[in-house]
Order: structure tokens, then C-alpha cells, then sequence
């Protein structure tokens, strides 16, 4: 049996820390040209941008102060650390619903009962995590130059509430799609369920990773391992949003005429206004661009 309380088997975490962090590094190198398109206005820079940025960043921020916190050479500044480890966590864990709400939001064609009954826990979300990032306290191992985190029954509750908003979403997405699949299965939607799919399984691998690490009678530095795993999560989140901006750029239809040409870009409408131009979810899919999109009435013409 592990003992989880030997120094040997906390470096060892200690060391798949590096490794985690490696993952980060290569993960936001890879895709940095994505980053640079935005910066430089190749891209434009919507509200499903903006958050895929706020949950990069965040990553990397978290990933940095894991490193800084399983490597202290003194007692120093030790809870700050554990509450900028534990804040950057939670707020890119918080962005990346962020991500899958909106992407519900478009699916509903803004549909009030869909927005509020959502948004409403969302928005609540955020006061838990804040709650939570307080109560967090820092407690520093000599042994172990290792700034190990405490005081987490707050914490326990925050990822709690996080997954249920999460499967909230996820839920109110399925519903919608199979809403959908009355048009036919399109590559859209297929592409929209994988994504599904693949996003469910990682945030349960997460979060139940770390309120198995919270909760059980685990030595203290244990407690930030979930951090590791978190990596994924927020990987998986942005490769999510990345992805669908990728494959609706792809799939925009550009007509000719004798004026010019016309865009169709697969994002929310309103009245009085063109898709894909300053609407609030520009990127996200919306039915009734997925009915015109499918259909045949565009097939043939330059994409």
C-alpha cells in the first residue's frame, strides 16, 4: 500500500508537476500562431475569443505557480502563493464554463429560459470560487521546500458546484442537439457531439480527481495535485473553442454577385443585423445557419 505521506512519493508528484507544466508549455507553443492572428487582427476578436483567451493565459499563470509553490526555499509568501495557484485555477476552470455556456446560449437562439436558467448559476459560480480562493490557507514544508495547501472544505464545495454547472450545460446542449437532429445528421452536429462527448469525460476525470485528493485523509501536499490533471481540462477547453472557430471558418460560404461578395458565417443573429458582424457569439453555431448551411441551396460555390 502507497504510503502518501513519504517525501519520496510527494516528489514524485512533485515531478510530475514539471511534467504538467512541460504539457502546458508545448500545448501554448503549439497553437501561439492562433494567439499572434488575434493579436495582429488576422482574427477577429469576439466574445468566444476573448474567453479562450482569459482560460490560455490563466492556464499558464496557474501552471507557473505550481511550479513557484512545490518549489519554495522558505515560509515566505507561502498563502499567497497557494491563493494565486488556487484563484488562476479556479477562474480558467470558471472561463472554460464560460466557453460552454455561451456555446448553449447560441444553440438556444438566445432563449431566456435557456440564458437565465443557466446563467444564473453561473454567475453564482463566481462568487463560490472567490469564496472558496479566501478560504484557502498556505502551510509551509520544510522537508519537502513545498508550499502544501489547506483549510480546502470550501474548496470541496466550489469544484462541486462547478461540476454541476458543467453537466448543466452539457445536459442543456445534448437536449438541443438532438433538438437538431431532425435537419439530419450533419457534420456540424456530429462535429458538436464529439466535442460533447470528449469534454464530458474530462471534466469528470477532473473533478472527481479532485475531490477524491480533497477529501480523503491524503498528506497535505497531496492536495495540489489535482492541479495537474486541471491542465487538461483547460486544454481540452480551449482546443474546444479553437476547434469550432477553425471548422466554421472552414465552412463559411462566399458568394459572388456582381456587387461583390456575401459572408455567411455561422454565428447567433439579431434583427437588423448581418451574421457574423458584432454580434455577441459571433463564432457559435445557430440553427437556422446550420439548415442553410446543410442544405443544397449553397452547394458548389467557392468556401
Amino acid at each position: 500500500m502507497i504510503d502518501w505521506n513519504n517525501p519520496n512519493v510527494i516528489r514524485g508528484f512533485t515531478l510530475a508537476a514539471y511534467t504538467s507544466f512541460g504539457v502546458a508549455l508545448w500545448e501554448f507553443l503549439l497553437t501561439l500562431k492562433f494567439d499572434l492572428e488575434l493579436l495582429c487582427r488576422k482574427r477577429k476578436l469576439t466574445l468566444g475569443t476573448f474567453l479562450y483567451m482569459l482560460c490560455r493565459y490563466s492556464n499558464v499563470l496557474t501552471a507557473c505557480m505550481f511550479l513557484v509553490a512545490t518549489n519554495a526555499t522558505r515560509a515566505t509568501r507561502c498563502e499567497l502563493w497557494i491563493w494565486i495557484q488556487f484563484g488562476a485555477s479556479s477562474f480558467a476552470t470558471n472561463v472554460a464554463t464560460g466557453l460552454l455556456y455561451a456555446r448553449v446560449w447560441a444553440l438556444s437562439n438566445s432563449d431566456p429560459f435557456v440564458v437565465w436558467g443557466i446563467g444564473l448559476p453561473y454567475v453564482g459560480a463566481w462568487g463560490v470560487i472567490i469564496y472558496s480562493t479566501y478560504m484557502s490557507d498556505g502551510q509551509y514544508i520544510a522537508a519537502l521546500s513545498t508550499c502544501s495547501s489547506s483549510n480546502l472544505e470550501a474548496h470541496r464545495v466550489a469544484t462541486i458546484y462547478q461540476l454541476a454547472v458543467d453537466l448543466l450545460c452539457l445536459a442543456v446542449m445534448l437536449i438541443l442537439l438532438v433538438r437538431m437532429h431532425r435537419n439530419g445528421l450533419s457534420s456540424l452536429w456530429r462535429f458538436l457531439m464529439q466535442q460533447g462527448v470528449i469534454y464530458f469525460v474530462a471534466i469528470c476525470l477532473v473533478y472527481i480527481f479532485d475531490l477524491v485528493c480533497t477529501s480523503l485523509p491524503l498528506s497535505k501536499a497531496i492536495a495540489l495535485v489535482p492541479s495537474l490533471l486541471r491542465r487538461g481540462h483547460f486544454i481540452a477547453a480551449t482546443r474546444m473553442q479553437r476547434g469550432l472557430i477553425e471548422f466554421v471558418e472552414n465552412r463559411s460560404v462566399v458568394t459572388s454577385s456582381a456587387n461583390g461578395s456575401t459572408r455567411v458565417t455561422l454565428g447567433r443573429t439579431r434583427a437588423g443585423k448581418p451574421q457574423g458582424e458584432g454580434t455577441a457569439v459571433d463564432h457559435w453555431i445557430h440553427d437556422e445557419d446550420l439548415k442553410r448551411i446543410e442544405s443544397g441551396e449553397h452547394r458548389g460555390m467557392a468556401s
